[in-house]
């Protein structure tokens, strides 16, 4: 009897640890899709807030929110972006990859397209976190390079205001 016991306590202890790992994966993909959902629905202050404590000592709110307008500028205001699943692609105690993967169409044209994109999560505070200062931050980087340089053949005036506006918040390159 006893036997029996001490196996049903290892097999429930096991089972807690699987579905204590499958909520994790289940946290994790959630806040990369809310991350991502935030972005598409042109709510970058959202998106900063599920940011990690790296991320957010690394740049401010502010510039977050300047290089993600920049880049979502660029995109077609006719297209449509559906986020159709994520996977967790690796994980560990405080870290994982999560795989998202969306498809865009856009009005007039047939047929979708299929995008995917990976996202490193950490965990902080009880909390799964999005990681991106790898990638805001090169942005970033670039952009003050630029704003600080003088201006030649390969930039003009206009891209060194950007790059300014991107990094300081402002348009004047002095």
């Amino acid at each position: 009897m006893i036997k029996v016991m001490l196996m049903f306590i290892v097999l429930f202890g096991l089972s807690g640890q699987v579905v204590g790992a499958d909520t994790d994966d289940q946290k994790q993909i959630g806040v990369v899709k809310q991350y991502y959902q935030n972005l598409l629905n042109n709510k970058p202050e959202r998106s900063y807030q599920l940011l990690s404590s790296k991320d957010k000592s690394t740049y401010t709110e502010e510039q977050f929110v300047r290089v993600i307008n920049l880049n979502t500028a660029l995109y077609n205001p006719n297209r449509v972006v559906t986020i159709k699943d994520a996977i967790v692609e690796e994980s560990g105690e405080d870290m994982a990859i999560v795989k998202i993967f969306a498809e865009v169409s856009t009005k007039g044209e047939q047929g979708l397209k299929g995008l995917s994109a990976s996202q490193i999560v950490v965990h902080e505070k009880n909390e799964w976190k999005v990681y991106a200062a790898h990638t805001i931050s090169s942005m970033l980087i670039k952009a003050k390079t630029m704003c600080e340089s003088n201006i030649n053949e390969s930039m003009s005036l206009l891209q060194k205001e950007k790059a300014c506006f991107i990094y300081y918040g402002r348009l004047d390159t002095e």
